[in-house]
């Protein structure tokens, strides 16, 4: 159910980046923009991508392991100042949390299901430019894309020694310079309020550690996932 909810949520921006017609251009306001702030907060979920979301090798070492992790919670933070009717720029502190898909492992005395073995959070804070397609009605589109240090957390549990006994590190943590973009629509609800949902793509290269399961040398070589958010924002009319 919740891959379904995510591509038709991705779909849905989509069909609002579609050319505009004269009819949706004629049914709603000419929003302007240029010399506005607008403030906003978003929040949704994160897919983890590659290495993030591939399954774990439990039986030997493998550079084609992962670290497993399930779907999470993201929320995001920003505020856009608009330079022109279709550039903004802005600025935005965004943080996901994930945790491990439960591992069930069979011995001879029985099978045990272990949850939440690692959890992953991300923190970015970065800055961006979007650009606006021509607007449809009261829709809004955009493409962005920008950068951000991120910082980035992994937190064994205790329960990793039992797997593999001699574990010694149980937290891992690091900054890089990381990098998004993503599209999104808004619907302006009145001149000063918008809702709209937002795909954002993050990516923030290799995490240099060897996990107990990955085996000496292999590390995650693709720190990204996919975050889809709904929002709200709200329109400070400066310059107007």
């Amino acid at each position: 159910m919740r891959k379904v909810l995510f591509a038709l949520a991705l779909l849905f921006a989509l069909m609002a980046l579609l050319p505009a017609t004269a009819e949706s251009q004629a049914n709603g306001p000419d929003i302007p923009r240029q010399g506005q702030v607008a403030l906003g907060v978003t929040g949704g979920m994160a897919q983890p991508l590659g290495q993030l979301g591939r399954a774990i090798a439990l039986e030997g070492s493998s550079a084609a392991s992962g670290l497993n992790l399930d779907r999470g919670i993201s929320g995001r933070a920003y505020a856009d100042y608009h330079v022109t009717q279709r550039f903004a720029l802005g600025g935005f502190v965004c943080a996901a949390r994930s945790y491990m898909k439960d591992v069930s492992v069979t011995r001879e005395s029985g099978t045990r299901t272990y949850e939440r073995l690692l959890e992953g959070r991300t923190t970015q804070l970065g800055l961006y430019a979007k650009y606006f397609l021509p607007q449809r009605g009261a829709w809004s589109s955009y493409v962005l894309g920008g950068a951000a240090h991120v910082d980035r957390k992994t937190q064994l549990a205790p329960e990793v020694a039992l797997l593999y006994p001699g574990t010694s590190v149980f937290e891992v943590r690091d900054d890089r310079l990381g990098f998004v973009g993503g599209l999104g629509s808004d619907y302006a609800w009145n001149d000063r309020l918008s809702l709209g949902v937002v795909a954002l793509l993050d990516y923030s290269g290799p995490l240099a550690h060897d996990f107990p399961w990955m085996g000496e040398g292999h590390d995650v070589n693709d720190w990204s996932f996919l975050t889809l958010q709904a929002g709200v924002s709200w329109h400070l009319g400066v310059g107007m």
